[in-house]
């Protein structure tokens, strides 16, 4: 799903969720989020996006020049675009404003150094987490103001976050009007401004366009234990994809770990006895008895399940490791796949839950078939199978 209108999913029309956001990040032009704002909801009149609220991620001197200009009552100029227009409460005061803090808590003035845009991403990230988290919220980021890098963490938030009804966009505004101190919109009467040359320039000059973004949706190969922003953007983007090119699965029975990508899972020591019998499967599939109801033979799976196991598992069968022995649990073919499911089950939510959709497709477990032909594959290819 893109950020073009003529993409939309009217299933997913963000003009149709009950609670609509617009997240900015600022600077020291706070003039972006009543710009932005005008875009959406004056200046695209066919069909105008209205929030039910504005959040803005900044600094500290970024959210102090925005209060004063946007809300305090000598200014005021969100009010006054607001009621310019005629547009719906808009849920906006001195409470919707993230400041980003340093390691210690202690809020930045400004972003300069390397920790400080380290910081920057994290608490970008936790905030867009934070609404993509409610299913009935619809999230329009703007990555207008602020640093560069604050934009590139914002767009990189929506795509590793985003939903379908979310939408990443930049606001375009006339060059003399660009980042003018004295203008935040166009106004419905036009009012004569004075340009940085000298020159005198009127409003009714101004245009405000908006460029929308399109975004590549990541969300569904985040692992489900980061999805909520706590722990940071650099970790989430290094879960999301490998630290390099080495796709090696390691698996460790001893300890009943499997590593892949620079994380691991645990598992219960029969789930790893299965996992390790379908790897091992995998590397010799020739020598693999069949698994389908219509040509298994369960005893050759009970002497094949067993004899792999006990390759790895020195202590098998002195029961020192409490594996399920299957010819104890399996008398039948039409009973392997109801003894399997609910244990590739809680592997696969495992994976999932470590390295999301991805992980469950690529090194989980699959079923291919159907009723008395189905059978149990590890997705990983032989290649990547490595034992320790």
């Amino acid at each position: 799903m893109t950020a073009s209108d003529s993409l939309v999913d009217t299933a997913h029309d963000p003009c149709a969720y009950a609670r609509r956001v617009l997240l900015c990040v600022a600077g020291l032009s706070p003039q972006i989020i009543t710009e932005t704002l005008y875009a959406l909801a004056v200046a695209k009149r066919e069909k105008p996006w209205i929030p039910t609220e504005i959040h803005v991620i900044t600094t500290l001197t970024g959210a102090q020049q925005a209060k004063l200009a946007l809300l305090a009552p000598d200014r005021d100029q969100f009010g006054r675009l607001c009621r310019d227009y005629r547009l719906p409460p808009i849920a906006f005061d001195q409470s919707s404003f993230t400041v980003i803090e340093d390691a210690c808590g202690m809020p930045l003035a400004d972003i300069s150094t390397p920790a400080d845009n380290e910081a920057a991403g994290n608490a970008i990230l936790r905030v867009v987490a934070g609404y993509a988290g409610d299913p009935d919220c619809a999230i329009h980021a703007s990555i207008a103001g602020g640093r560069k890098t604050m934009g590139f963490f914002l767009g990189y938030a929506i795509s590793l976050c985003g939903r379908p009804q979310d939408r990443l966009s930049h606001v375009l505004v006339s060059e003399q009007f660009e980042s003018h101190r004295d203008f935040f919109y166009p106004p419905p009467t036009p009012m004569t401004l004075q340009h940085r040359d000298g020159r005198e320039i009127s409003t009714a000059d101004a245009r405000i366009m908006l460029a929308e973004i399109p975004f590549i949706p990541l969300r569904g190969g985040l692992p489900s234990d980061l999805q909520d922003g706590r722990a940071g953007y650099a970790e989430t983007v290094r879960a999301y994809r490998p630290i390099n090119t080495d796709e090696t699965v390691t698996i460790v029975p001893r300890s009943g770990v499997v590593e892949w990508r620079g994380q691991a899972i645990e598992l219960t020591p029969t789930e790893m006895a299965i996992y390790l019998w379908l790897a091992e499967r995998r590397l010799a599939p020739d020598r693999a008895a069949p698994m389908d109801q219509a040509t298994g033979d369960i005893k050759r799976l009970h002497s094949e399940f067993s004899r792999i196991v006990r390759r790895h598992f020195s202590e098998y069968d002195r029961c020192f490791t409490p594996v399920e022995k299957m010819a104890e649990t399996v008398t039948a073919m039409d009973a392997l796949d109801e003894w399997l499911g609910p244990h590739r089950t809680r592997i696969n939510g495992k994976i999932k839950a470590r390295f999301g959709n991805v992980g469950v497709r690529t090194i989980g477990i699959q079923a291919k078939g159907r009723t008395c032909k189905k059978v149990l594959e590890l997705s990983a290819p032989a290649e990547w199978i490595r034992f320790a």
